[in-house]
């Protein structure tokens, strides 16, 4: 069956071929990104009901020189998770991080995610960087969003940060 979706304001339509009807997809909990409130927590289950549940604890956009590019801007989140108990198979096995930047108009400049993935407790810290070495690029999106190990499949709640250059959220600590 051929279900098209259809954007509209607020939020994406289905529309079911079979039927002169359409169903909203609600975009509840996901609240807006704002001067103040620069992080975005969706609530929308995925296909796993959010095994994992993810928050933000730090976030950073600044310029980080390396030995082979002067400009380098790095781009860090770190978040903390906590595994549901209900998903015990879960626990204890391989999963993956990936996180994609965003340019201010909407196009995805680079994603990242651990090479040999990581093995998920019942709840920790996880920390994905990148650099970007377009110094140019003065504000991004972050979305940050446990996988499965093949990368294919979310286990988690995405975490939305929108950075400007310079731009620390949440305090870095020692973990």
């Amino acid at each position: 069956m051929l279900v098209p979706c259809i954007p509209a304001y607020g939020g994406y339509y289905l529309q079911n071929g079979f039927t002169a009807h359409a169903k909203a997809i609600s975009n509840a909990g996901v609240s807006s990104i704002t001067n103040k409130n620069p992080v975005i927590t969706s609530t929308v289950p995925s296909v796993n009901q959010h095994v994992i549940n993810l928050k933000l604890r730090y976030a950073h956009f600044l310029s980080i020189p390396t030995p082979t590019i002067n400009n380098a801007h790095q781009v860090k989140v770190i978040v903390n998770y906590t595994a549901s108990i209900s998903n015990a198979p879960i626990l204890n096995k391989i999963i993956n991080a990936v996180m994609k930047v965003y340019a201010a108009n909407g196009t995805l400049i680079k994603t990242s995610s651990f090479p040999k993935g990581f093995v998920v407790t019942r709840f920790g810290i996880e920390q994905l960087a990148t650099t970007i070495k377009d110094d140019k690029i003065q504000q991004l999106t972050a979305v940050v969003q446990f996988m499965t190990e093949d990368k294919l499949q979310p286990l988690s709640n995405p975490i939305t940060v929108k950075l400007v250059f310079g731009q620390k959220i949440g305090r870095l600590s020692t973990y």
